[in-house]
């Protein structure tokens, strides 16, 4: 199949359309690469804009790194994956045949994103993230 056809059948555009939104539910709006990957003059996101790596390092920054060791391990392994994903999903939406868009798509289909988060989450059930801030009386 020529590069002609892929595009006039609309699998390789769909392909690139499907990368772009990986790439910006990953980056989140006000990361680095976050854009119109598919040159289609939209930014498309379906995501919260907030973005996944930025929840994966903020949720690594909250964790305690004694008793939340295994957790750790865990997320950061996640954000390579994610990471890895993002990757993938950049080169899938600047190929130029769907016999590229292949070998790209079974590499990023192996990277088991939602079991990896599955297990991150039922390691971390019922535990409390939040923000510490200590206000000091009469400061100004």
């Amino acid at each position: 199949m020529t590069r002609r056809s892929c595009r006039a059948s609309g699998q390789l555009p769909q392909a690139q359309a499907y990368a772009e939104h990986l790439i910006n539910i990953v980056e989140g709006s006000r990361g680095e690469i976050f854009g119109d990957w598919n040159s289609d003059g939209l930014v498309q996101n379906p995501g919260d804009d907030f973005g996944l790596a930025p929840y994966l390092r903020l949720l690594l920054r909250l964790m305690d790194p004694v008793s939340d060791a295994s957790a750790i391990q865990l997320a950061e392994t996640l954000d390579d994956d994610v990471e890895s994903a993002r990757d993938l999903a950049q080169r899938i939406a600047a190929a130029d045949s769907l016999e590229e868009v292949a070998g790209l798509a079974q590499s990023l289909a192996a990277i088991d994103i939602e079991t990896r988060i599955s297990t991150l989450a039922g390691s971390l059930a019922g535990r409390s993230f939040g923000i510490g801030v200590e206000i000091l009386s009469g400061a100004r």
